[in-house]
C-alpha cells in the first residue's frame, strides 16, 4: 500500500483497534501503536523501524523508543485477541505450530545468535520466534491470524543475566524448548475459548514424545510429521519391563 492508501485505512483501523485502548495507559502510546500497525501493513521492502516511521510520518527515534521503552499491557492485549478470535470463529479452526528465524546482524538484539534460520534455510546469525497460527480454513472467505508469538531464548542468553538485563529481557524469561513454548501457547488459546479442531506441526515437534503426551493431556487432536526413525506403540503392550536386557534375553517382566 502507498501513503495515500495508508491514510485512507487509518479511520477504519482506529475504529477496529479501539477495543484494545485499555491496554495502553497513555494516549500517545496508543497512537504510536496504530502507526506501527499501519507500517506493518504497508508495501515496504523492509519492515524495520526506520522505513515504517518514515512511511507513517513519525520520527524514527520516537518509534524506536515506543518499541523499546514505552510500556503497555501485553498480556491483556494477547488475551483480548484470543477472545476476539474465539467469538469470531465459534466453529473452530486449525492451529498451526511453527517457528521462524529471521537474519539479524550484531549481538544486542534479544535472542540473536548463530542458529538455524528458517528464512534462509541455513545456520546463521538470527533471532527465532515460536508461533501459534490460526485459520478457519474457509474455502470462500478464509480467516487467519497469529494467536501467539514468543521469543525463543537460547541457553547462552539465558545463562548470561547481565546480557539479558542490558537487552531488557525480564528475569522470568528463561530458555525453553520450542515444543514447550508451543504447548503453553495451545493451552492459553484453549483456555481463552478458541476451538482448535486440529493442531498441525512438523517433525521438530513430532519427534518429541513429551509433546504428544502434552497434547493428549489437553484432549487436543493433532496431525504432525515424525522422523522415519520414530518408534511408537500402535497398541499398548500387555506387559512392561524396567530394562532392555530382559527383552534381549527373550524374557518379560510383568
Amino acid at each position: 500500500m502507498n501513503a495515500e492508501q495508508l491514510a485512507s485505512l487509518q479511520p477504519a483501523l482506529s475504529a477496529w483497534v479501539q477495543s484494545f485502548r485499555p491496554c495502553f495507559e497513555r494516549a500517545v502510546t496508543f497512537d504510536y501503536f496504530q502507526s506501527y500497525l499501519l507500517g506493518l501493513m504497508a508495501d515496504l521492502r523492509r519492515k524495520s523501524v526506520e522505513p515504517i516511521a518514515l512511511a507513517c510520518g513519525v520520527a524514527v527515534r520516537t518509534l524506536q523508543e515506543f518499541l523499546s521503552l514505552f510500556a503497555w499491557d501485553h498480556a491483556r492485549l494477547e488475551k483480548m485477541l484470543i477472545h476476539r478470535v474465539a467469538d469470531r470463529c465459534p466453529q473452530g479452526g486449525i492451529g498451526v505450530i511453527d517457528a521462524t528465524g529471521h537474519p539479524k546482524q550484531g549481538d544486542k538484539t534479544p535472542g540473536v545468535q548463530r542458529q538455524y534460520c528458517g528464512e534462509s534455510g541455513k545456520i546463521e546469525n538470527c533471532v527465532v520466534a515460536q508461533h501459534l497460527l490460526f485459520t478457519d480454513n474457509d474455502a470462500k472467505n478464509p480467516f487467519s491470524c497469529v494467536l501467539a508469538s514468543d521469543l525463543y531464548l537460547p541457553q547462552d542468553w539465558a545463562a548470561d543475566r547481565d546480557r539479558c538485563e542490558e537487552a531488557g529481557i525480564p528475569t522470568e524469561l528463561v530458555c525453553r524448548a520450542k515444543w514447550k513454548i508451543a504447548l503453553e501457547q495451545v493451552k492459553q488459546a484453549l483456555a481463552g475459548g478458541v476451538k482448535l479442531n486440529w493442531v498441525v506441526f512438523d517433525e521438530e515437534y513430532g519427534m518429541v514424545p513429551a509433546f504428544w503426551f502434552g497434547l493428549d493431556e489437553m484432549g487436543q487432536a493433532a496431525v504432525g510429521e515424525v522422523p522415519a526413525s520414530f518408534r511408537a506403540w500402535v497398541k499398548r503392550p500387555a506387559c512392561r519391563s524396567g530394562g532392555y536386557a530382559s527383552h534381549a534375553r527373550g524374557g518379560w517382566t510383568t
